[in-house]
């Protein structure tokens, strides 16, 4: 024999054929392989494989074998993931089926996936899973059900899911937003409610109520541009809390940029909208050849830019001696000789959290409540006729009228049920551990998502869902037929558990001084077209995006008397004169 040798078996008598033993499939795939090449062999023993001598077809062959063995390999390892994956699909909660490795990726719309998600809830139940991936993420569809695991078992589910694009890339998951659960989030959140509770709030109601007193002169004299007039006022309250400047124009560049920067990050943070989610290792590729990675980046490096000079302007103030009470200012206080204070990045981004989440979805409650009134005109008329008879038509509405108001509250909630702004629930929540519920087992890392979109339109517990029907709340808050809701705010728009929005005092606050004000002053209507026909807005056209707001549409805005008119330029102008020192030159 002048082969050579490289793999070698016993002899086996002929009535025990090689094919049996544990060798012969592999020998037989190699020799095959060398036959079918055209590669001849030294000589070929039973029970063994003989390689060829020369050094090029041995190397022909190894490689082959190599192949094979890595082809091999790497088809049981897809196999056993996926019966891995068959296994957890199975004792999760339902869902539609995923394509292996790839998920539900291809069922996701880009556009108003919250519809999508209520189809699912319809047809598998209060809680469905999806697939991004091998990632799985719940949606609560079952405000029970949501109360039960995001605010009984917040312990559990108060850690935000991996957000490739938005935390890491974009805000190095610096923002409180996308921060997961631990002790820089815990320090964060401390702040938070220092700054946003309590006195600390109270302290912001001059500030919110002269705002309102411009508002009501702006819808007064341009009410055409009322959504833009929204905007101002939302913004300026925001910045002068986030701050201590206002805002008198939206032309403001500071205002443009931190509206640009909101509109790119609801852009990130809706599901299926980057297979980076999917697959983080995709985030690893060179900026030379992820164009989208690349515009990720830039956007990023702008932003954190913008909101550092805006922080540092305060702390540039503080050193003059004319800087206002603010959140800003509180922080750089608190950092002073404190050690474990936040960083100046991490007071940047604490104080841009607190403008995106404060000013784009008060504005966008707003436009939903113009919108409400527009097409629901009976509301409008009960709630005048309460303010009437509490309030009267010399002065408006104040903060000691608020006990007073019951169907003015009542109009508040369901502005903030009928459409909520954050219609997915806000950023999803994430386990920390393994858990049960309702015999379905939620592994550790599994994405939950509250569905406000199924959430507040759950026909068992709200009647006409889309309908406007602020008597839900009064009373004992349930309609006859209906379950009660289980959270005592009779909505979720301020999300779950240890998540819940720290803004919502201030929120709610903002929102009583501005509604109950524009229902003193203003009759709401539908506009008319050129023959005088009424223009009914669509009360289902919203804009896509993490955060959902009506689409442009028209209304007649009207004060309700001469003397009100005349009421509404007098309190503008005190108003006006609190402001001045909120001016930044």
């Amino acid at each position: 024999m002048k082969g050579t040798m490289i793999a070698s078996a016993p002899r086996v008598p002929q009535s025990s054929p090689f094919t049996s033993s544990v060798e012969a499939p592999l020998a037989s795939l190699v020799t095959g392989l060398h036959l079918s090449s055209g590669l001849k062999f030294s000589r070929q023993y039973e029970g063994t494989v003989i390689v060829p001598k020369d050094p090029v077809a041995r190397f022909h062959s190894l490689s082959c074998l190599a192949a094979c063995l890595l082809l091999s390999a790497l088809a049981i390892s897809c196999l056993l993931v996926a019966l891995q994956d068959y296994r957890r699909h199975a004792i999760m909660p339902p869902g539609p089926s995923p394509v292996p490795f790839v998920g539900n990726k291809w069922d996701l719309p880009l556009q108003k996936p919250w519809y999508k998600f209520k189809q699912w809830t319809d047809m598998y139940g209060s809680l469905v899973t999806v697939w991004t991936g091998r990632r799985p993420t719940i949606v609560i569809g079952d405000p029970k059900v949501a109360c039960d695991l995001l605010d009984r078992r917040s312990g559990i589910y108060s850690s935000r899911p991996r957000f490739v694009v938005m935390g890491e890339l974009f805000t190095n998951n610096d923002s409180l937003l996308t921060m997961p659960h631990g002790d820089k989030w815990r320090k964060t959140r401390k702040i938070f409610r220092m700054g946003l509770h309590g006195r600390a709030c109270e302290s912001y109601k001059p500030i919110q109520e002269a705002e309102s007193q411009r508002l009501t002169r702006d819808l007064l004299v341009t009410p055409e541009i009322f959504g833009k007039h929204l905007e101002r006022y939302a913004s300026s309250v925001m910045i002068c809390v986030a701050y201590g400047r206002r805002v008198d124009s939206l032309e403001d560049p500071i205002v443009k940029k931190i509206y640009d920067r909101m509109a790119y990050m609801s852009t990130l943070n809706v599901p299926g909208a980057f297979w980076a989610e999917s697959f983080p290792i995709l985030k690893l590729i060179p900026d030379c050849l992820a164009p989208w990675k690349r515009e990720v980046k830039r956007r990023a490096k702008a932003s954190t830019e913008m909101l550092s000079r805006l922080a540092l302007d305060v702390r540039d103030r503080m050193k003059k001696g004319d800087a206002p009470a603010s959140f800003t200012k509180t922080l750089w206080e608190k950092k002073e000789g404190n050690p474990e204070a936040l960083s100046e990045r991490e007071i940047a981004y604490a104080t841009g959290s607190l403008f995106g989440a404060g000013s784009d979805t008060s504005s966008a409650t707003l436009m939903s409540f113009f919108l409400a009134m527009t097409c629901f005109p009976r509301v409008a008329a009960e709630a005048q006729e309460e303010l009437d008879r509490v309030v009267g038509r010399d002065r408006s509405p104040t903060w000691s009228d608020k006990p007073n108001l019951p169907y003015c509250h009542a109009v508040i909630k369901e502005t903030l049920r009928w459409r909520p702004v954050a219609v997915m629930g806000g950023t999803p929540h994430a386990s920390i551990k393994d858990d049960r519920y309702n015999g379905h087992f939620i592994p550790k890392g599994t994405t939950i998502l509250g569905n406000l979109w199924a959430i507040h339109h759950n026909e068992k517990y709200f009647k006409d869902s889309h309908d406007f029907i602020p008597e839900r709340y009064l009373g004992s808050g349930k309609i006859d037929g209906m379950e009660p809701y289980p959270h005592r705010d009779g909505h979720s728009a301020f999300g779950w558990g240890r998540r819940l929005c720290p803004g919502k005092q201030l929120a709610e606050n903002s929102l009583f001084i501005t509604i109950t004000r524009v229902l003193w002053a203003f009759n709401i209507s539908k506009a008319t077209d050129k023959s005088g026909q009424e223009i009914t807005p669509n009360i289902f056209a919203y804009t896509d995006g993490f955060n959902s707001k009506p689409q442009p549409f028209q209304c007649l805005i009207q004060p309700r008397t001469p003397g009100i008119r005349q009421v509404i330029e007098r309190e503008a102008s005190l108003g006006e004169q609190f402001l001045d020192k909120y001016k930044c030159n």
